[in-house]
């Protein structure tokens, strides 16, 4: 999954860009003010203002080298779009292995109608089966936007579904892995297609009960962070400071004055709040809990192994 998109555009892998179509590449959101300042610096220009409106038309006045164009490939092909992956594990009833049981000669284009998706699918993506409780389909999907530039016009995104049922055969794991919206359209609509065929098998059960934000009330929420400030059982995880909160009052309850947050109160609808050891704060401090929402929050661990340590 390396590269998760890749250009289908001939002209673009075989062609150096100049004039208005290398103007129109240097103007893609990917390519930054930085990149089109390096490849000025490439060429020996040092020039004082980094703004893409005076930058880009000296550059798409020059030609560019193979090595240039490739930089600019690069750009495109890592920045558009990463990798994005889900999971959802349910219960195995069935006695059989999976290999056994999934439907594994569906044609994928027989599940999705994209006539009029703006994407097409490319070639005839099957599951293969990696042994018999493990099966994945890798498949490749085009988007075609005329509206586009030369250069974005015709894309291909990649995307995989993986299925193995683990445990010691009691659970099956459903990983869907994309790179595009459409891709993860795909993989929801087979995913789902292949949970059905298999209730019908009465091979899978409910999805396992997931822990979200709205499994706990607030004040559950709050406790918890807490304690993640406290000693951890492990040896290998310390705790070193919370640096990020975000944080509102309750507008269904009434924040007593001697709560030192009580300037909130029909003032502040939410806050952010950046800093160091953000733990030893009021924004954390136990009481709070009844008439505060925090609904984010970024924690900073030292991880020790083998007598280094790094943070994280």
């Amino acid at each position: 999954m390396s590269n998760a998109n890749q250009p289908i555009n001939k002209a673009f892998e075989t062609k150096l860009p100049y004039g208005s179509e290398l103007n129109d590449l240097l103007t893609q959101h990917y390519v930054t003010e930085a990149n089109v300042t390096q490849l000025l610096q490439k060429k020996g220009v040092y020039y004082g203002i980094k703004d893409k409106k005076f930058t880009v038309p000296i550059v798409a006045s020059m030609l560019l080298t193979p090595e240039e164009f490739e930089f600019l490939k690069e750009k495109r092909n890592t920045k558009e779009d990463r990798l994005k992956r889900s999971s959802r594990v349910h219960g195995w009833s069935s006695k059989k292995s999976l290999s056994e049981e999934i439907p594994t000669n569906i044609n994928v284009r027989d599940i999705i109608d994209t006539r009029f998706k703006g994407y097409e699918i490319v070639g005839n993506p099957r599951f293969v089966v990696q042994n018999k409780n493990k099966v994945t389909m890798k498949f490749n999907i085009e988007r075609i936007d005329n509206t586009k530039g030369w250069c974005n016009s015709r894309r291909i995104f990649n995307g995989v579904i993986e299925l193995e049922v683990r445990n010691g055969d009691v659970e099956v794991s459903i990983v869907k892995k994309s790179t595009s919206t459409e891709t993860e359209e795909v993989c929801d609509k087979v995913v789902s297609y292949f949970k059905n065929e298999l209730r019908k098998k009465k091979c899978i059960t409910q999805d396992q009960l997931s822990i979200i934000f709205s499994s706990f009330s607030n004040e559950e929420r709050i406790s918890f962070f807490w304690d993640l400030t406290g000693d951890i059982p492990e040896p290998f995880m310390k705790f070193e400071s919370i640096t990020d909160i975000d944080v509102k009052p309750d507008s269904q309850k009434t924040i007593p004055t001697e709560i030192p947050i009580e300037w909130m109160a029909n003032k502040i609808s939410k806050l952010h709040v950046s800093g160091e050891k953000l733990h030893d704060t009021f924004f954390i401090l136990i009481g709070n809990e009844d008439v505060t929402f925090i609904y984010k929050i970024s924690i900073i661990f030292c991880f020790i192994f083998f007598g280094s340590s790094h943070l994280f």
